[in-house]
């Protein structure tokens, strides 16, 4: 809570009480508030540093010159953290400003004991770069400017937006509660969070709007809806230091969107264990210290000599772990792990529900542990063992999700060998490996389900009828297209969704044995159109109806089948209302292996290829004036696609709809934003504009625009301001504005 420390007041030349406050964080109101002593020079000095047309944030900093009645009386306001600590001004006991104090900047002359003069220096949009983007999920700008302005302390009378002059295409005034972002835009690769200042620019120049702390109140407008729908105020000169001058002329625009658009929606799993090439582990069962290691040879008989175990002779070593990034929960009998390579295969990250230790021997020896856990694992096909994180999937219009598929891919290891990374011998399991490497087919059973915002449930997927309708139809053209499945509204059922594993190319090989990856589900003794033996692996999937958090949860059991009239069997009961996944003591009795990789989701181009959904730049670009000779250049992060891609991190939606935007409208022009935002360059910068800077008296009121009695027929802007409260002047630089005219040949 802010409590005032320090106030004190001072009449302005014209009389206007202007009262400052100096609030800091504190958990109770201080017994006793300092009173503040002002310079009889100048006070109270609040300057909004020069802003081209085309910035979006125009920040303003207040500058307090006050007497010090002891020795160092405010220096400890400078060891406080950003946002501690915060200044009110008020004219006339009605808010005229807010900022937070600027912690990074103090000195005071160190000769006197006291009476000196201090300047504390406060800025109101300053603090926003120290604070960094901490929303998730789908967010109106209004939502994320709200949040900006609590979190930076800064207090004002209202967001007004009377002045934005930009409309959906549905009619309804583009003002910052109607528009969404994506909480992924503001964070990079590595998750790092962009700072609030840098997402606040990003959302609202695209756009053409402004924001300015103003009288109280938080500004946002656009420069068309300041010339067409402000008020204006004539100039009143206080000096003889006028100047007449002329703005910038540009000669071309061009606006660069990036979209931050993936293929992938789903997040590399990255183990955040221990582990070292130099630990190994080559008991049956956890190491008294350290991480959670287990060691393999080659074999578990080849490295044996009548000298021993060759400990020097290592394959492979496999570390256990609760801690990783990637996924949003496993089961507390699964852990996560991480292979190191030694001499034999490949650095892996994943999930393990279960395998067994190495030991010195086979399955009947009684060495080998299982692990993670060291009891039983459940089998149950209706158990959840693994959850994703819930991915945004836009709404999408009816056409653009025709175009659109999307494929959900699961790498998985189910193996009988002592050690997966070499072949099978007498000393690997051969005679396990043989017997498991007749299913020619196995399925998992997931769950893939839409959710809302509040995590109700909107719907399932379910390709139930691809693995479960036997008609001669379906047996006689197995394809994409048949096999595709659909989203079915309420909840989901264990069965509703299997992937199936099979080799397309022989079916009489296994459907095991080594990391395999999920085809599309046909189930068992079909015969594939050629089209569906050449596309890549993944279960492919149409968008969902509705936007909303997708989720993949994939259960405990592995189904294998190799025999097609047992399949029909299991598919009858299944019609008959089984509850639950049949029985395979057997097969897990010879199974060593069972380890997964994260799901990954894709997002794909419903073409011949199904090509990934990766975002290439956007370009926009415009002539304004061809005679100049500056050009400007406007790279966003926010912005408008013609086929907006569902995984593009930077679109804008529409609140109503949460579809994607398109277009918007300004001026009589209905365009891209980028397109509208080259049309307000157009009209600001195609012809020379005047300008004027001088010092004037301060102008109270709203917002609006200005002119000077020389010439009533000029509009004009603040491109800068400082103003002296005490001596109720300002030093100002205005810029000529002009309303949006452009129209392009383009559109």
């Amino acid at each position: 809570m802010m409590y005032t420390r320090y106030e004190g007041s001072f009449l302005s030349v014209k009389g206007v009480r202007w009262t400052c406050a100096i609030q800091q964080e504190a958990d109770a109101e201080y017994s006793e508030v300092g009173d503040i002593e002002f310079s009889a020079d100048k006070a109270l000095e609040i300057e909004w540093t020069s802003r081209a047309k085309e910035d979006a944030v125009c920040g303003s900093v207040a500058t307090l010159t006050i007497m010090s009645p002891g020795d160092r009386t405010y220096i400890d306001l400078y060891t406080i953290e950003p946002g501690l600590i915060r200044l009110l001004v008020y004219r006339d006991d009605v808010l005229y400003w807010c900022g937070c104090l600027d912690p990074e900047f103090y000195e005071e002359p160190y000769s006197s004991l006291d009476k000196y003069m201090v300047t504390l220096t406060f800025s109101d949009f300053g603090i926003l770069d120290r604070l960094s983007y901490n929303l998730s999920g789908m967010q109106t700008i209004q939502d994320v400017l709200t949040d900006a302005l609590s979190r930076g302390k800064l207090t004002h009378e209202g967001i007004d937006q009377q002045l934005v002059s930009t409309y959906l295409t549905s009619g309804t005034r583009a003002t910052l509660d109607t528009l969404m972002v994506r909480s992924e835009n503001w964070f990079d690769e590595d998750g790092n969070a962009s700072t609030l200042m840098e997402t606040l620019e990003g959302m609202l120049q695209p756009l053409g709007l402004k924001i300015i702390q103003k009288a109280g109140k938080i500004w946002i407008y656009d420069i068309n809806g300041l010339y067409s729908s402000g008020s204006g105020a004539v100039i009143e000169w206080a000096s003889t230091d006028a100047v007449l001058g002329t703005d910038k002329v540009a000669n071309n625009v061009t606006i660069t969107f990036s979209p931050y658009a993936e293929a992938q929606l789903t997040r590399d799993l990255t183990y955040e264990g221990e582990y070292s090439e130099d630990v190994y582990n080559l008991t049956s069962d956890k190491p008294s210290s350290g991480p959670e290691v287990y060691s393999y040879y080659p074999d578990y008989g080849s490295s044996y000599t009548a000298g021993g175990w060759d400990y020097r002779d290592l394959s492979f070593s496999i570390f256990l772990t609760s801690e990783a990034s990637g996924l949003a929960w496993i089961h507390p009998s699964c852990s996560y792990f991480h292979t190191v390579p030694l001499f034999d295969g490949d650095a892996t990250d994943g999930v393990a529900h279960f395998f067994r230790t190495g030991g010195h021997g086979d399955l009947k020896s009684g060495y080998p542990k299982v692990k993670p856990l060291s009891s039983s694992v459940s089998l149950d096909g209706t158990t959840v063992i693994i959850k994703s994180e819930k991915m945004f999937l836009p709404g999408l219009a009816e056409e653009d999700r025709s175009r659109t598929l999307i494929r959900v891919s699961l790498d998985m290891l189910v193996d009988a060998r002592y050690n997966y990374n070499t072949d099978a011998s007498a000393n690997n399991e051969s005679g396990n490996y043989n017997t498991l490497g007749k299913h020619t087919n196995a399925f998992v059973p997931v769950y893939i389900r839409l959710y809302d915002s509040d995590g109700n449930e909107l719907y399932h997927y379910s390709n139930h009828s691809a693995y479960s309708d036997y008609t001669d139809a379906m047996a006689a053209a197995i394809n994409l297209t048949n096999t595709k499945g659909s989203w079915v509204s309420g909840s989901a059922s264990w069965y509703d969704c299997l992937l199936q594993y099979y080799d397309p190319d022989d079916n009489t090989a296994s459907a095991l044995l080594g990391w395999k990856t999920n085809r599309q589900c046909v189930g068992v003794g079909r015969t594939l159109w050629p089209s569906l033996t050449k596309i890549d692996d993944g279960q492919y999937l149409p968008y969902p109806p509705e936007g909303g958090w997708l989720e993949v949860s994939v259960m405990a059991g592995v189904l294998p089948w190799s025999d097609e009239t047992a399949w029909k069997l299991w598919l009858a009961l299944l019609a008959g209302g089984v509850t639950s996944w049949p029985g395979a003591d057997d097969f897990y009795d010879i199974v060593r292996w069972k380890l997964f990789k994260a799901p990954v989701v894709e997002v794909l181009k419903n073409n011949t290829l199904y090509s990934g959904m990766s975002g290439e730049d956007v370009e926009y670009s415009g002539v304004i004036n061809a005679a100049a000779s500056d050009d400007i250049s406007i790279n966003t992060v926010c912005g408008t696609m013609d086929d907006p891609m569902p995984t593009a991190k930077g679109l804008y939606f529409d609140a109503s709809t949460g579809q994607a935007v398109r277009r918007l409208s300004r001026a009589g022009r209905t365009a891209h934003v980028e397109q509208l935002l080259i049309g307000t360059l157009y009209s600001q910068y195609a012809s020379r504009k005047m300008t004027l800077s001088g010092t004037v008296e301060i102008i109270d009121g709203d917002l609006g625009w200005y002119y000077d009695r020389a010439d009533e027929s000029k509009r004009l802007m603040l491109l800068s301001e400082v103003q002296d409260v005490g001596q109720n002047t300002s030093q100002i630089t205005a810029a000529e504005i002009a309303a949006d005219e452009y129209i392009s040949s383009d559109e």
